[in-house]
């Protein structure tokens, strides 16, 4: 506020030109105060990383507003510090730390092994420190994708399962020479002939209760047929 206060009388006594140059000052200290002023923290937390036996691992580390304070990864079950920022502290060869100079610190472990499973921490010194854990997994194998077979193959096995129902039928029907006809006539429905009246083919499958009348029947037309 009291920079304002000098820029505005530079403005009244100085000109307008050396007015604006203080104001730019006074906003560019103000954005620098502010960066100094913020606290580093995670922008995202560290994921559980799985991974075969033998291939390399990396595990992030997202810090925002690090300023001045440094990165420390720590081996938390065995609290061993393996790396200060990209200096690797642990005589393993195999650990290594890199930095994309933006914000994110990667631990490397190559040629993961079963010993390398467990707890890794990601520290940052500020005050009060603030810290983040991720787990390595360390599996033999891991599991490949199963790919579904597809629709075309499981719909011609299904037809070729229903031809197969289908054909024995039809091929008996035509060993024995027995069509829609002669099923009919085994199951007992008699076929019509030429010079008969259906009434007399249906006849023999009636009861005899049903014969009678029928015979009744054909007698009355046949008289009526004579009287004409």
């Amino acid at each position: 506020m009291a920079m304002a206060v000098v820029g505005c009388r530079c403005l009244q006594r100085g000109g307008p030109r050396d007015g604006r140059i203080l104001l730019a000052t006074v906003h560019i200290l103000s954005l620098i105060c502010q960066a100094l002023s913020e606290e580093p923290r995670f922008a995202e937390p560290i994921p559980n990383v799985t991974v075969a036996l033998g291939q390399d691992a990396s595990l992030p580390c997202v810090v925002e507003h690090l300023g001045t304070y440094m990165v420390t990864w720590i081996r938390l079950d065995r609290r061993e510090i393996l790396a200060i920022n990209t200096l690797v502290i642990t005589r393993m060869p195999r650990i290594l730390v890199s930095y994309d100079n933006q914000k994110t610190w990667l631990l490397h472990v190559a040629s993961v092994q079963q010993e390398d499973r467990g707890y890794y921490m990601c520290q940052v010194n500020s005050d009060p420190i603030i810290s983040q854990v991720g787990y390595l997994q360390v599996v033999e194998n891991l599991p490949s994708p199963t790919l579904p077979s597809s629709s075309s193959d499981s719909e011609k096995a299904v037809t070729k399962r229903d031809n197969k129902r289908k054909s024995p039928e039809k091929g008996r029907g035509r060993k024995n020479g027995v069509g829609d006809a002669g099923a009919a006539a085994s199951s007992g429905a008699a076929t019509p002939t030429p010079g008969h009246s259906s009434v007399l083919s249906t006849v023999v499958r009636w009861p005899m209760p049903h014969i009678v009348v029928a015979g009744v029947v054909v007698a009355f037309c046949g008289s009526l047929s004579g009287g004409q």
